[in-house]
């Protein structure tokens, strides 16, 4: 079994990690450096750095929702309280609303 060289090891660990920081193919990173790319991807599978990969799609960013099932009208009462009155309601339930929102304020 033929020995391993650590220091010639040590230094395709780092030149795969430039690689993998960079932007680059491997085409454009390996002949910026004079590198063979056969010899490249020896040690890319030797060292068990993967192929790099980018999502196809950005990561899904997820944003607070309420969901409302009717139609509804946002009131801003004096001092800042604010009062969502669905459109269906009638005009003795907004009474008692805002007669509870007086006492409350």
């Amino acid at each position: 079994m033929a020995s391993r060289n650590p220091e010639r090891q040590r230094q395709w660990q780092s030149l795969l990690t430039k690689w993998h920081q960079s932007d680059q193919t491997i085409a454009a990173f390996c002949k910026q450096r004079n590198l063979g790319k056969p010899t490249f991807g020896y040690w890319q599978r030797k060292i068990g750095f993967g192929r790099r990969s980018k999502p196809r799609y950005p990561a899904a960013v997820f944003v607070p929702i309420t969901l409302v099932t009717e139609a509804f009208v946002e009131m801003t009462l004096l001092g800042g309280m604010v009062l969502k009155v669905p459109l269906s309601a009638s005009a003795e339930q907004i009474a008692r609303w805002l007669t509870a929102a007086r006492t409350a304020t």
